[in-house]
């Protein structure tokens, strides 16, 4: 989900972003079809290609087989979470960007995922100028 209460960006600002994330390619693999829906609309806004899976496996097959900038994680899925999804991707040599994205944000929630091998971690609801900034950062 998306918090709705922060600010928009203006049109020029968006189109300059656009022109700078339009080389971007980022897999969601979230089993949620509402949050692949919503988070994938506000990239494809930004002008990022995105790309879905709906669980860790085929998350982890497709990272394998295609290039992405950025894969965003939920930890709680079907068939294979998120902690062992990051897992078998880093034991395969893996060296991109792996945010989680989750409902769990305790600051012991942060750094359990930073110790199982993610390199940043986002809240639910999606803060997207915390988003904005591991883009930019890209």
């Amino acid at each position: 989900m998306l918090d709705m209460k922060e600010e928009t960006f203006s049109s020029d600002k968006l189109a300059d972003w656009q022109n700078k994330f339009s080389k971007l390619k980022v897999l969601q693999i979230d089993d949620s079809p509402e949050n692949q829906i919503l988070i994938g609309h506000l990239l494809r806004r930004w002008g990022i290609q995105v790309e879905s899976a709906n669980n860790g496996r085929a998350g982890v097959d497709m990272a394998l087989k295609e290039d992405f900038d950025l894969i965003l994680m939920d930890i709680q899925m079907p068939e294979m979470d998120g902690y062992e999804a990051t897992a078998r991707l880093r034991a395969n040599g893996y060296k991109k960007t792996i945010v989680a994205l989750t409902a769990f944000t305790l600051k012991e929630d942060r750094l359990q995922c930073l110790a199982n091998g993610f390199d940043d971690h986002l809240g639910k609801p999606l803060n997207r100028n915390s988003l904005f900034q591991i883009l930019c950062a890209l």
